[in-house]
């Protein structure tokens, strides 16, 4: 059996689970960020945040065990919910001139890095080491 390493020595599908778990681990610390400064504001409706950011964090620990299982769901689960989410913000009438930056931000951080993730993680359990 070969182990394929890459440079600074980590085989690549564990490099690859790496960057999947950095790039999940941004839109869940920004939903826990968006609940501390919420609830510090005196918002109390900002705990709200903290379960999204739940299915996020339990994606990053099956990440690691269950690579396949994880990038599946992502890339299912992360499709259908950027379709809902879009239909809500056009339909909605939320894409006025100066909104719209501001949504597309939140769709690459919400939606682009979990997709990206999931597709990371596909391309780790098919390497062999």
């Amino acid at each position: 059996m070969t182990i394929h390493l890459h440079p600074g020595g980590h085989p690549a599908p564990t490099r690859l689970k790496l960057l999947a778990t950095v790039l999940l681990a941004v839109p869940a610390g920004v939903l826990l960020l968006f609940a501390i400064a919420e609830v510090a504001a005196g918002e109390v409706s900002g705990v709200q945040h903290i379960p999204e950011a739940l299915p996020l964090l339990l994606l990053v620990v099956a990440a690691w065990r269950y690579p396949r299982w994880a990038g599946i769901a992502l890339l299912t689960v992360g499709t259908m919910l950027l379709g809902v989410w879009l239909v809500w913000i056009f339909a909605g009438g939320h894409t006025g001139r100066g909104e719209i930056v501001g949504w597309f931000a939140a769709a690459v951080i919400f939606f682009g890095l979990p997709l990206v993730a999931g597709w990371l993680l596909l391309r780790a359990s098919r390497r062999t080491t």
